[in-house]
């Protein structure tokens, strides 16, 4: 572990980090795919960076400040999707230590995570009660 941590990937992957918390060369927070911010905080996590390293942390509060907006669009109108980003996000935010400082950009996610999972079950009760009904 100490290879990955000191002279591995995690100092190759935090070595094209902006000043501002970004990922050099991407189109947007999410995409090109695993090498834009979001996909390096997830591959970071993974391979268990210190939560209280300050670049992993700066990483963190780029992708808060950076989907704060579009978050609570979605919120507001009850549309989230992408449960899986919001979940991953949520993640890393608590790796870093950062899941209970009462940002409300923090509480917003952990909000589009329980509401994204509440509308999956439904969902998922939906399609259950579709095939009884069928007799599936």
């Amino acid at each position: 572990m100490t290879f990955v941590l000191a002279g591995g990937p995690v100092p190759a992957l935090l070595a094209r980090q902006t000043e501002t918390g970004q990922w050099a060369g991407e189109h947007s927070f999410y995409t090109p795919k695993y090498v834009s911010t979001h996909w390096s905080m997830m591959l970071l996590t993974e391979l268990a960076i210190d939560g209280t390293d300050a670049r992993f942390r700066q990483g963190v509060a780029y992708m808060l400040a950076a989907t704060a907006a579009d978050l609570q669009k979605r919120l507001d109108i009850n549309h989230l999707g992408f449960s899986c980003f919001w979940s991953n996000m949520l993640r890393y935010t608590y790796h870093a230590g950062q899941g209970d400082d009462g940002r409300e950009s923090h509480q917003s996610c952990l909000s589009a995570c329980l509401v994204s999972g509440r509308a999956h079950d439904r969902f998922g009760q939906e399609n259950a009660e579709r095939g009884a009904d069928a007799g599936i």
